[in-house]
This record gives C-alpha cells, structure tokens and sequence, in this order.
C-alpha cells in the first residue's frame, strides 16, 4: 500500500523518472546528424542495416538534432539540446511514437523537486516494445521516435523567466538559461524533418500513433493533425497508460501556462473555448468523430499508480497544506476512469484494454516487464508493463475468473493487422474491449478495483 503525504509524493516521483528514464541508462546509437531547423535536408535517410547480437536492436536507429538560434529546440533546462530518432522501414507502414517523461509546472516542479526529464531517452534498445526486432507487429515498419524533454505533454510553446536554472540566478543570462517549454515545435521539428525526405508524398498503406504516459496526453491533441498530414488508408491511434484524469481547473490551468491555446493543432468546437472549458477528451471525441475509419484505442491499468501520483501532486500546485484524504483512492480513480471510457465507447471505432494493478506504460519496454529497481521513497514497488502483460497483470490467471485473454501485443497485433478489428469483427466487443474480472457496476463492487464496468 503506497503511503501518500504532502511531504513524499514529490521526492517519490523524482526518483521514478530518474529510475525510468535516468541518464545513466541513455545509450543512443551512433548514427548522429544535426541541422538546421530551416534545413532539414542536411540529414537524409540513412539505408537500413541490422546489428548483430545485440538484443532487442532493430538497427540503423538515426539520431537527429535540429538546431535554432534561442532556445525553440532546447530542453526544458534551456541548455540540453533536443533530439529525436527515426528507423527506416517499409515506405507505406509508419510509427510515430510520442515519448513520455513526467510533467512540470513551476520552478519547484522543474529544479527543487524535478517532475519532467530533462533530458530524451535515446535508447536504442526497448526490450519486448514496439521498438524491438523480435515484435512482429511493427518489425517492417518506419518509426519516428520522438524524444521528450520539455514537460509539456507536446502541446507546450512558452518559455518561462521565472524558471531560471541555478541557486543564486536573479536574471537570465548563459549561466541562468530560461525554462523552455517548446514540446509543440519538438514534435512538429521532427514531423517535418521526416516529410522533407519525401514521406508521404505518396498515400501510407498504414498509419500508428502510439503515445506513452506524458506522449499519450500530447497525442489526444495531436492525432487529428498527424491523421491529416498523412492521410493514410488504414491508422490507429494507441494511448498508452494516460487517461487524463486531472483535478477540477487543472487543464484550464496548464493551456494557459504553456501558451496552448494559439497553437494550430488546437480545434474550434462550437460551445467550448480554450483554456476555459475546453479539455484533452472534448477534442479526442471531435477527432474520433472526424475519422471514423480509424481506430482508437486505450491501453490502460485499472489503478496506474503514476498516473494517481501526477493527479495527486498537481494538488499541490497552489497548497503545501492538502489532507492526505483528499488524494484520490484507487476505487474513485478507477470509477472516473470508467466514466470516461464509457463516453468513448459511444463511438464504434474505440476500443480499451485494461490491466489490473497499478502498472504504468506498456508499449516503451523501459524495464522489460519487471520492476524498477531499487527501493523508492515510502516503499511502494513501482512496476513497468510491456507487451507481454495481460488483463489480469501481475494476479495469477485463474484468479481473474476469465479464459485467457491477448497480451498487450497480441492486441496491437490484432489492432494493425486488421484481423477481427477492435471496432467489430467476428469477435465483436471481446476484441473490441478486453477486461478481467467480473462485470459489475461500481456499486456492486464493494471496494473492488479488479472488475469491469458493465457500462463499457
């Protein structure tokens, strides 16, 4: 059981970004090629190859930074310059994956207790993800890897003065960079890199997005331009492991920090306006609206313990003095996360797979499934996914009172290769929505977080 108090959620989330994504596991590949931003042909394509022995490398990963005057291609630190990576593949099949990376919002959030990496994973290595050789699904296709570090969600263009790197900065200067929060012109650097080399000037037999915990929420408010930039004949769109399930104001709060509201990907929808009413889900159901041909699915545990952890922490935003009872409990996010689902499920071409537990991501491989390693902040055993979870997670098969059910990945597999379709087929709702445990309404739950909401 995770002891939750004001003054260990902060310390608890900085050690499991640095454990997720620290440094110290970053080994990028050595293909590396930066430009300039108004210039991306400088880096082409490179012929794909494969490595040999090496576990998980699907080989030729490319490493790219574009570059800028100021700092529009900067991490969040102003200083670490941001990179993504591409694996060429079959010209008609593409992956854009959208990392995750926690959030930040304040000075506090970004240097004293730093919520949001600040640096991309460049791994080249995801053990059992979408990114490894061995997984069928995606082996043949070209992925565009987009790298985070900007806190944002990629939805960000602001740079913050107050946020001045440093103990003793009183005003920006080399020494004292700004807080640079530029996720929006990231993710669009590195879409327009990959269309200047010609991709997509002929029609895609077959269009993923995928994005992970921080990627997923940025992808709720970028699918609908990516679908439309690329126009492919087949697509699906995968939020892996974030619902957005925020406190009330929160998102209002988060558009306006980080200068959203201007940006072109954000919607016109009559009787909502941003940052005031507007929400990720509005625009998510106006995009699932509009393409109706595409899949829609989320990847989700029944009780993500970072996703709770972020919902709690954001809390705190404006108080240090919140009871620790106005957190939220397993069984009010769970009921909020069917809620929302439910809403969903009024259109034909989305789908869900839920986990139970608290796991969190299952489609980067980060951890091969097992857990983060070492011990956190008031003990809580943080746990990874990966593609070969399944709807029960970490409870024994037999005690879930279902037939075995597709892992993650057999359901991506399922998902792409168009057999039986998540939105219909010969098996209907059992491929459409995959669950473990009895169905029920939460009111006849009796505490339990293992059901599966009869609303869905």
């Amino acid at each position: 059981m995770l002891l939750r108090t004001p003054q260990l959620l902060w310390p608890l989330l900085v050690w499991y970004l640095q454990t997720a994504f620290g440094a110290s596991s970053l080994r990028g590949p050595s293909a590396h090629c930066s430009y300039q931003l108004g210039s991306p042909k400088e880096c082409p394509i490179l012929p794909r190859t494969r490595s040999e022995g090496r576990e998980g490398d699907a080989g030729s990963w490319q490493t790219l930074a574009p570059t800028a005057e100021g700092d529009s291609m900067m991490c969040i630190d102003g200083k670490t310059p941001y990179k993504f990576q591409f694996r060429p593949g079959s010209e008609q099949k593409l992956l854009i994956y959208l990392m995750g990376g926690g959030a930040c919002w304040d000075r506090e959030h970004t240097q004293t207790f730093p919520t949001c990496t600040h640096e991309p994973d460049l791994r080249d290595e995801h053990y059992q993800s979408v990114f490894s050789t061995d997984n069928p699904t995606f082996q043949d296709f070209q992925i565009l890897k987009v790298g985070y570090c900007s806190g944002d969600g990629f939805i960000g263009n602001a740079t913050h003065l107050d946020y001045a790197f440093g103990s003793s900065c009183t005003e920006v200067s080399p020494k004292c960079p700004r807080a640079a929060q530029n996720g929006f012109l990231h993710l669009k650097a590195a879409v327009d890199w990959l269309q200047s080399t010609g991709l997509g000037k002929s029609r895609l037999d077959y269009l993923a997005l995928i994005g992970a915990s921080a990627g997923a929420i940025g992808l709720h408010i970028w699918a609908d331009d990516l679908l439309r930039r690329f126009n492919p004949l087949k697509a699906s769109v995968v939020f892996d492991s974030y619902a957005g399930i925020f406190r009330e104001g929160m998102q209002s709060q988060t558009f306006r920090s980080l200068n959203s509201c201007s940006l072109p990907i954000i919607p016109n929808i009559s009787g909502y306006a941003c940052p005031y009413n507007l929400t990720l889900q509005d625009v998510l159901k106006k995009t699932m609206t509009d393409h109706s041909s595409v899949k829609f699915v989320h990847i989700n545990s029944k009780v993500d313990a970072v996703q709770m952890l972020f919902y709690d922490v954001a809390l705190l935003l404006n108080s240090t003095s919140v009871e620790a009872s106005n957190f939220l409990s397993q069984q009010l996010y769970y009921r909020i996360l069917n809620q929302l689902f439910s809403s969903y499920a009024r259109h034909e071409n989305w789908g869900s797979y839920l986990v139970n537990g608290a796991l969190h991501t299952y489609t980067d491989g980060r951890t091969a499934g097992s857990a983060v390693q070492d011990s956190p902040p008031g003990g809580m055993n943080f746990q990874i996914g990966s593609l070969l979870a399944e709807p029960c997670g970490l409870e024994i098969q037999s005690n879930c009172g279902e037939a075995r059910l597709p892992s993650v990945g057999q359901w991506l597999d399922i998902l792409v290769s168009d057999i039986s379709g998540v939105s219909g087929g010969t098996d209907g709702d059992r491929q459409r929505f995959v669950c473990a445990g009895q169905q029920t309404r939460y009111t006849q739950a009796n505490g339990s977080v293992s059901y599966c909401d009869a609303g869905i």
